[in-house]
């Protein structure tokens, strides 16, 4: 088990809270998903402050991405005092488009992090380069830096990571 962690989502399953998946709110399936996501991402990276070694197997997709990762995670380090594991990076990465760099939902979110039209106000998305896979990893980036500290506030604490993933994903205060 890896620090960083919150032990009940990363291990979170349907049959562990007693029904079926589906009959769960859309909230609750997604932080199921969100918390079995980074419990796999952070049970095979090691050393949380770099990259770690490879995932591969079902992970290559969204491996192939770290160097992006890395320099996203300095430049948000940087220019906003968060600094963002890579591994949450990729757990985030692997949910949204599994490493498809030009993945389009139907709601109109974009690229490997699915930035969205809801943030892009917020954060004046530059939408001709949504595409552009470290531009939308520096931007999935930020936002989870700003989900963090949402995080911080609806909490007061420090959040885990698990937490700020739902909270990417629009649960809880987010």
């Amino acid at each position: 088990f890896q620090p960083g962690i919150d032990p009940f989502v990363a291990n979170i399953t349907p049959e562990k809270i007693g029904g079926s998946f589906f009959e769960l709110p859309a909230a609750s399936r997604a932080a199921i998903g969100v918390g079995q996501a980074i419990g796999d991402a952070a049970g095979k990276i090691s050393g949380f402050m770099g990259t770690g070694p490879s995932l591969g197997g079902d992970w290559a997709n969204v491996e192939k991405w770290g160097d992006a990762i890395s320099r996203a995670r300095s430049q948000v380090k940087a220019e906003l005092g968060v600094d963002v594991p890579d591994w949450a990076v990729k757990a985030i990465m692997r949910i949204e488009s599994n490493g498809a760099p030009n993945a389009r939902s139907s709601a109109g979110y974009l690229g490997l992090m699915q930035i969205g039209p809801d943030s892009a106000n917020a954060r004046s998305i530059d939408w001709s380069r949504a595409y552009d896979p470290a531009y939308n990893i520096l931007k999935g980036a930020e936002e989870l830096a700003l989900k963090r500290n949402a995080a911080r506030s609806y909490f007061g604490r420090e959040p885990t990571w698990a937490e700020v993933a739902g909270f990417y994903f629009g649960w809880g205060g987010g």
